[in-house]
């Protein structure tokens, strides 16, 4: 259950972003991201990939009683 979590905590600052950089877009056309933020965003996003594919391996462990 806390890796669901993380992984949704984890999600806020990079969509956050995305809505930030689609306003920006929305604006000029020819508008792109600073490289440091879309470096940091894929970080990001790298990181919630990392905990989600631990989860079904935690839910099989948790079903079985250990981790309580």
């Amino acid at each position: 259950m806390a890796a669901f979590a993380t992984v949704g905590i984890l999600s806020i600052r990079p969509t956050i972003r995305y809505l930030r950089w689609r306003k920006a877009i929305d604006g000029d056309a020819g508008a792109l991201p600073a490289a440091a933020e879309v470096s940091s965003a894929r970080r990001a996003i790298h990181l919630q990939l990392a905990v989600f594919t631990a989860i079904p391996a935690l839910a099989a462990l948790m079903a079985r009683g250990i981790g309580l």
